[in-house]
């Protein structure tokens, strides 16, 4: 693989589902969600963040592990959702990985130019982007369209990351 050609595994972290999205370069490999829902306590939830990122490392190979950042709000999964991230960045670092987080408002801002753009414009214009994807817009399905936006929040964070060029950190990424 070129050196200019980096494979991203991107994540978009959550207690109930994980958003997933594999980039080579700018090109989509894989997308999609991991259930998390019956994963209590929060020991069961790390062991299942940490079987599935080792099993996509294992399958994909990427060089890099980016990840969204979390805007820790006052509830009760925040807690979870930080032992989470450490998780990522835990097997990220076990596995040789450079793990890189974006915040939401800086991913964002850098594809849609606008860091107050909803979930629903980044999904739209990763679907007209990636064609693939336009069957998860399921508009007046919302639990559906809550469901994919998790995956369509990974593959935006993939696609910063491969577009920042990523491996300076550049871009509002804070690599761990």
């Amino acid at each position: 693989m070129p050196n200019n050609e980096r494979r991203i595994l991107a994540i978009d972290p959550g207690t109930r589902y994980m958003g997933i999205a594999v980039l080579e370069g700018s090109e989509l490999i894989y997308y999609g969600v991991n259930d998390f829902r019956r994963k209590r306590p929060s020991e069961a939830l790390l062991r299942a963040t940490r079987g599935a990122l080792c099993r996509l490392i294992a399958e994909y190979r990427p060089n890099v592990l980016a990840y969204e950042q979390s805007f820790y709000v006052q509830s009760k999964n925040s807690v979870c959702l930080q032992a989470q991230e450490a998780e990522i960045k835990r097997v990220a670092r076990m596995r040789g990985l450079k793990a890189v987080g974006y915040t939401p408002t800086t991913v964002r801002q850098l594809l849609c130019k606008d860091r107050w753009a909803t979930k629903e414009e980044v999904a739209d214009l990763l679907a007209r982007r990636y064609p693939e994807l336009l069957r998860y817009r399921n508009r007046g399905d919302w639990v559906s369209e809550k469901y994919w936006l998790h995956m369509f929040d990974a593959v935006a964070v993939g696609i910063v990351c491969a577009e920042a060029g990523l491996v300076s950190g550049a871009g509002g990424a804070r690599a761990a």
